[in-house]
């Protein structure tokens, strides 16, 4: 699934209405998964950010920033909130 694909530029924005919406007609899935292997559900936390080399846990900076209806609409349909990116961190320990 591309990086820029709707249903994380979505989560990304927090934009629930959106995200139903393509849920509901098939055009994205809670199953999906990027290049960095997040899911919606990583990607409604956060984006990555690496300074000189070092990958930062975004789940820490953005964990203010979590939408909790976006966060629970997607844990509802069914996200796995163990489900490991990457860099190997899941979203259990910050979610909203």
């Amino acid at each position: 699934m591309p990086d820029n694909s709707l249903i994380f530029e979505f989560c990304r924005q927090g934009n629930l209405n959106a995200v139903r919406q393509l849920i509901s007609q098939g055009q994205g899935s809670i199953r999906d998964v990027n290049s960095w292997g997040e899911t919606p559900l990583h990607a409604c936390l956060s984006t990555l950010y690496i300074v000189s080399e070092l990958a930062i846990n975004y789940f820490q900076i953005a964990a203010a920033n979590c939408n909790y209806e976006l966060c629970t609409f997607l844990v509802d349909q069914g996200a796995d909130r163990e489900v490991k990116c990457y860099w190997g961190w899941s979203i259990t320990p910050f979610i909203c």
